[in-house]
This record gives structure tokens, C-alpha cells and sequence, in this order.
């Protein structure tokens, strides 16, 4: 009797262990689905980077992409350096330490260097917009200065904080040997936030009239090109996910913010013809095509990745485009 009772038992609890099994499996199953649903009000997986616009009223190409009036303004005005030369209100300690500083980065005499241009800036980090691996920067505003030391064959990239006290090379962005100079920067609101990047052709007419030329990429992946209003005009071209992917990819190691408000060109600005903007929300760097093989690397490789990226559209003829000598597409 005992032992057909311990029977009973045995046969009970299976029964009870393959329920409570099944139970949790289901419940399981259950909370898998719940956290895979999309949550109302929010996007699913599939408006990812690489989701394609549609052609209705919510759409971002519905509405201005950027302030081309205003962002053609900057990109198309004389260097600073062309009116102003140099910044009388650079306190004079700070323009010193910019050379001295120099003349122990570059081993030059210091009647050889001159200051030649430098405006006020606004740092986005402590480490003075200047990456650097092994240093931590803190995110606060830091104002300072930005200088351009040259010796009349070269040209080097200096950033300051506001007194002086911290004066670093800009190494990437001096590693040229094109022609430096100050070009514009970025302003807030000149891009809406479904822009990745932009690039805009400049051609100046012997009557010093400009046309230019917009496309922008988004963060969806579409490829458009912009009409005077800053609104996609044709046919919304797409790009793939893995494309755009890549692209993003370079643009973050190119990291443009290092070369922001800067401008490079052939060693006579009166030859230059035509002018190219990258313009992020990262900043503007801008250069002659002529000087495109002479670029920092970094910049190098992001233009290259622009044009690879705009030449796999159709609707692009980038035997048309403006010509990038000495660098090649990437794949």
C-alpha cells in the first residue's frame, strides 16, 4: 500500500513539474513577443538608418532640408582672413605662445614665423575640438582661439583656450601641403535633424556670380539633391543599408569637427573657380578640387567616401562632377 502511494506521488509530480514547464515556456514565448512588439508612438526596428523615405506629407523632403540661402551666404564669402587679416583683438600673450609653440613643434627659427590670420572660437570639449586617444575631454563650451601660424611655404593649425594657457597643434588638420586658410562655420539651424552630410559645389563666374550645387544624404539613406529653397527636387534616389552604413562609419573616424572652419586651396585664391563644402552637423570644411591629392588624409578618405557614395546613385553624372584628382573611389 505504502509503496503504490509513493507511486501515486512519483506520477503526480512529473505531471505537476511538465505543467509548471509548459507554463513557464508559454510565459516565456510571451515576454519575447512583448519585448520584440513595437512600442505605440515609437519607431520599430525597420526605421532603422537604412529605411527608405516615402513620398507622403510627413516626409522630411516635405519640408526644407537646411537654409540653403543662408548656408550659401557663408560658403560662398571671401576668407575672413581676406578682409580682416589679423585679429586685432588677439590678446597679444596668446598670439606669442601660438608661436613659441610653433617654433618648438616645427624646429623653425621664429623670424620665420608669422601669424597669419585667427578668429575667436567656441571649443566644444576641454581638449580644444582636438581628438586625442589618451586624453579625457569634458564636455563644456571652452572659449579660445584659433590661429594659423605659417612659415610662407606651409601652413599649421593652432587651437588655444580663451588665455592662452593651453595651446595645441591640430596635427590632422595641418598635415597638408595645400594652402590653409579661414573659411566659415557651421551655424546652428542650417541643417534639419534628418541630414547626415552635405556637399555643395561652388562655380564662380569671371563676374564673381556663384551657382551652386546641393545634394545631401539622410539618415535614412536617400540621396537627394536640393533646389534654391533647400527642398529635394527629381526623384528621391536610395542607396543601400550596408552603403550607408559605411559611409557613416568614415565620417565618424574622419571625425570633421577637427577641421571645421577651415578652408583649403591652391596657393593663388584668385585661380580657384570652383569651391567644395562638406558640411555636417559635425562642421564645414571646404577645398578646391584642384588641391583634393594634397588634402589631410582624413579628409581624404571622407570626400572619397562622399563620391563613392553619391556615384552609386544613377541619377548622379559623376563624369560631370566636380573632378577629385588623386583620389580614388571607394569601394
Amino acid at each position: 500500500m505504502e509503496e503504490r502511494q509513493m507511486i501515486v506521488r512519483s506520477q503526480y509530480w512529473l505531471t505537476w513539474r511538465r505543467l509548471c514547464s509548459v507554463v513557464m515556456g508559454t510565459g516565456f514565448l510571451f515576454l519575447l513577443l512583448g519585448c520584440a512588439a513595437p512600442v505605440p508612438g515609437e519607431p520599430s526596428q525597420s526605421t532603422s538608418l537604412g529605411n527608405r523615405l516615402d513620398n507622403s506629407e510627413d516626409s522630411p523632403t516635405a519640408s526644407p532640408l537646411v537654409d540653403l540661402n543662408r548656408l550659401e551666404a557663408a560658403l560662398t564669402s571671401a576668407s575672413p582672413e581676406d578682409d580682416e587679416g589679423f585679429q586685432p583683438e588677439l590678446p597679444a600673450a596668446v598670439g606669442g605662445k601660438m608661436l613659441a609653440t610653433a617654433v618648438e613643434d616645427q624646429n623653425i627659427n621664429l623670424e620665420q614665423l608669422d601669424l597669419i590670420a585667427s578668429r575667436r572660437r567656441q571649443w566644444r570639449d576641454g581638449c580644444l575640438g582636438i581628438f586625442s586617444a589618451d586624453e579625457l575631454c569634458i564636455q563644456v563650451i571652452t572659449p579660445g582661439w584659433q590661429g594659423i601660424v605659417s612659415d610662407g611655404t606651409q601652413e599649421w593649425v593652432y587651437h588655444s583656450d580663451e588665455l592662452g594657457e593651453v595651446i595645441k597643434l591640430n596635427a590632422n588638420a595641418s598635415q597638408t601641403s595645400a594652402r590653409i586658410s579661414l573659411g566659415p562655420l557651421a551655424q546652428v539651424g542650417q541643417l534639419n535633424g534628418s541630414v547626415l552630410s552635405m556637399q555643395v559645389s561652388s562655380r564662380f563666374t569671371p563676374n564673381q556670380a556663384t551657382t551652386s550645387t546641393a545634394h545631401a544624404i539622410l539618415i535614412d539613406g536617400s540621396f537627394v539633391e536640393l533646389d534654391a529653397n533647400g527642398l529635394a527636387q527629381g526623384q528621391v534616389s536610395e542607396v543601400s543599408n550596408g552603403q550607408i552604413q559605411a559611409f557613416d562609419q568614415q565620417r565618424n573616424q574622419a571625425r570633421l569637427a577637427q577641421f571645421d572652419g577651415l578652408r583649403y586651396g591652391g596657393q593663388n585664391p584668385a585661380e580657384e573657380k570652383v569651391r567644395v563644402s562638406l558640411v555636417d552637423s559635425q562642421g564645414i570644411v571646404q577645398y578646391d578640387p584642384a588641391t583634393t591629392a594634397q588634402l589631410p588624409p582624413d579628409l581624404q578618405a571622407f570626400n572619397a567616401a562622399w563620391e563613392s557614395l553619391s556615384c552609386a546613385d544613377p541619377a548622379v553624372d559623376c563624369a560631370s562632377s566636380v573632378p577629385a584628382p588623386g583620389v580614388e573611389a571607394a569601394e
